[in-house]
């Protein structure tokens, strides 16, 4: 076994360390069974597994760039499980099925330079996500703006409470200042 797979491995078990322990504090926090904290390290040993697939289908690859992955996506878990537990659950599933095509794509493709051919339909694709993209941001900007011009038209047509009043009350003179208001 080489330097580098070594390295791998032990990148790979240190993402799973942390996603295990992150997945472990917010089942104690959220008063959760510790067993569900086993679906971030099964998202881990799929990665893991995929890894040494990999190795058997060739081991010609960049050593690095899968830990780095690993990990940001188990940080990714931990804090989508800390929002929305059955959100990241799905997530993971998404994540296993994106691990198993990364691994018949590695599988099929047994030489990354065989890819250039596709250079055109992949700027293709790129270009039709990016415009998906942008529609799916134009769209949320466009929610934002309108329901926040019916929050302004809805302040300036409620009257204030004090609205028939042109002086303001006489407060006591034994009573506190008012606290200024801060929000």
């Amino acid at each position: 076994m080489s330097v580098s797979r070594r390295r791998e491995i032990a990148l790979l078990c240190a993402a799973a360390m942390v996603t295990a322990l992150g997945m472990a504090l917010v089942c104690y926090a959220m008063d959760f069974s510790l067993l569900r904290a086993t679906r971030g390290v099964a998202l881990m040993a799929v990665i893991l597994g995929c890894a040494l697939l990999m190795d058997l289908a060739g081991a010609v690859r960049d050593r690095t760039l899968l830990p780095i992955i690993a990990m940001i996506s188990g940080i990714g878990v931990v804090m989508l499980w800390r929002l929305d537990p059955l959100l990241a659950s799905k997530q993971i599933v998404w994540m296993m099925i994106g691990s198993g095509l990364m691994l018949a794509t590695y599988v099929a493709i047994s030489d990354v330079r065989d890819l250039r051919r596709l250079k055109y339909v992949a700027g293709v694709a790129a270009a039709r996500s990016c415009s998906a993209v942008s529609t799916g941001s134009r769209m949320i900007s466009a929610t934002f703006a309108f329901s926040s011009a019916s929050r302004l038209t809805k302040k300036a047509r409620s009257k204030p409470p004090n609205a028939g009043q042109f002086m303001p009350k006489p407060r006591p003179l034994n009573s506190n200042p008012p606290r200024p208001r801060f929000w």
